[in-house]
């Protein structure tokens, strides 16, 4: 089943260009995705972004695809064999080749966008597997983890096969209940588990097998052996999200440090059912938790900043269940929680405002900017409504304001500025009617409203100048648009 929802109305996001802003807030203001916009779930289980910019959503009542503006949803439809195999969306990865892969509780399926179909993958045995992760390797291959196998991916027949399971079945190794599968930098595999297996570690190359769980050291074992996501920091440190708190292991003393929470300390670890951790493009730590809200991990300090939902404040988490944690490619980190998409930019615009100064020639002529248009020497020029035209010198920081150019006085409210492909500029204004400038060439020409040509430029009051793929320059007008 495919729904498409109705058109949403949120100004403030656009996934393709990045072009929202939060404000310059270091407490990290959330915007939100519920129901009432289109979510089939509350529960985000996964989140992921296309090639394209798109954004998906796992959860456990459909498969969610956001353009930013509009929700498709996608269910299992029992009578067409190209929906997806299962409503409840586990993992959601896009392989370096754009391969789209979702994990279900019913098994594995390939997004085909080029049709808007599924196709699914044949298990051995034709069972039906609930898929917890997805991971590709150095080589490219893929590999799931299913019901209590490690299967490795054939996209070419979509099918799939044994891959792992036989050796570590071998040495003794129960692969019920596998949560994730980390491939490290080492070529090292991570098998974690929320079963007493823990987490298991094989190295392909030598055939090593170790195994960790709980044991009265915790320098050398784990705080739980449910383990609910594992992954490799930039350093080569193993991060582990449990069900007694957050544990990391430092491959270099081969020990576990271990964070849990202290109702004494207000920046210790917020919760110590840890259920996912991500680290983002900036090398920070965030760690989400069943029922306790989000972490983010100060490095420097070794504890621990905390986001919950507050019911008097709409900027907060909308729920205090984090069950996903993404980047997206415009820097905006995306939260999957019990009661929908929280969304926050990581970097904090910085703005630089610049105003006119009486006096000072080099300033803004006008504080009423209405339009801007760059040049091909990446300089900005500026429209004001009551002081003309202004140029910025990016490379000196400066202002040049224009009363004239090519000794052709220039009126004091531009509306509208294009530069077009061949470097001239174009300035539209207030009841003067259009002026080109071509620097390059040291040419001018005006455009005036003539009532006694119909064909001509249909009124004075020029509000938006545009020039089209063919080079052609349209004018918006209060006499309409030519």
């Amino acid at each position: 089943m495919k729904i498409l929802l109705k058109r949403i109305a949120i100004s403030w996001l656009y996934l393709a260009a990045g072009a929202y802003c939060f404000p310059n807030d270091p407490t990290y203001s959330f915007k939100s995705l519920t129901l009432a916009d289109g979510l089939s779930s509350s529960v985000v289980t996964t989140i992921a972004q296309d090639r394209r910019g798109v954004m998906w959503f796992g959860t456990y009542d459909g498969l969610n695809k956001f353009d930013g503006y509009e929700f498709t949803v996608y269910k299992n439809e029992i009578d067409n064999p190209y929906s997806i195999s299962g409503n409840a969306v586990f993992d959601i990865y896009e392989d370096r080749k754009g391969h789209l892969l979702i994990g279900t509780k019913r098994g594995l399926d390939l997004y085909d966008a080029s049709t808007d179909r599924f196709v699914h993958f044949r298990l051995p045995g034709n069972i039906y597997a609930n898929i917890s992760d997805i991971v590709e390797i150095a080589t490219g291959e893929i590999l799931i983890a299913a019901s209590g196998h490690i299967y490795k991916v054939n996209l070419a027949d979509t099918t799939c096969s044994e891959c792992l399971s036989d050796t570590l079945i071998e040495n003794n190794i129960t692969l019920d209940a596998m949560s994730r599968i980390l491939y490290d930098s080492q070529g090292v595999y991570w098998i974690s588990h929320r079963s007493e297996t823990g987490i298991v570690t094989f190295h392909p190359e030598t055939g090593e097998i170790n195994q960790y769980q709980v044991i009265e050291d915790k320098t050398r074992g784990m705080l739980s052996n449910i383990i609910h996501d594992i992954i490799e920091d930039d350093a080569g440190n193993i991060w582990i999200a449990s069900s007694e708190g957050l544990s990391i292991y430092d491959r270099k003393t081969d020990q576990f440090k271990h964070f849990q929470h202290n109702p004494n300390d207000p920046t210790s670890l917020s919760g110590n059912v840890c259920w996912d951790i991500f680290q983002d493009s900036k090398g920070n730590i965030w760690i989400g938790t069943t029922q306790d809200g989000l972490n983010l991990f100060d490095k420097s300090k070794q504890n621990f900043r905390h986001f919950r939902n507050d019911k008097f404040d709409e900027t907060s988490l909308t729920n205090n269940s984090v069950q996903a944690i993404y980047e997206d490619h415009n820097g905006i980190l995306w939260i999957g929680t019990a009661k929908g998409v929280n969304l926050s930019r990581l970097i904090s615009p910085q703005f630089h405002t610049y105003r006119n100064i009486p006096g000072e020639k080099n300033s803004l002529s006008h504080n009423f900017v209405v339009c801007f248009a760059e040049d091909r020497k990446g300089n900005i020029w500026i429209g004001t409504d009551g002081g003309g035209l202004n140029y910025f010198d990016r490379n000196n920081n400066k202002f040049i304001q224009y009363k004239s150019m090519l000794r052709k006085q220039i009126p004091a409210s531009v509306l509208s500025l294009c530069v077009d492909r061949k470097g001239k500029l174009w300035v539209g204004s207030y009841a003067s009617g259009i002026q080109m400038f071509d620097p390059e060439h040291n040419q001018y020409d005006h455009f005036y409203h003539d009532p006694n040509h119909p064909n001509g430029l249909g009124h004075n009051d020029i509000r938006c100048i545009f020039e089209d793929s063919h080079g052609n320059i349209w004018f918006a007008t209060n006499g309409g648009c030519k």
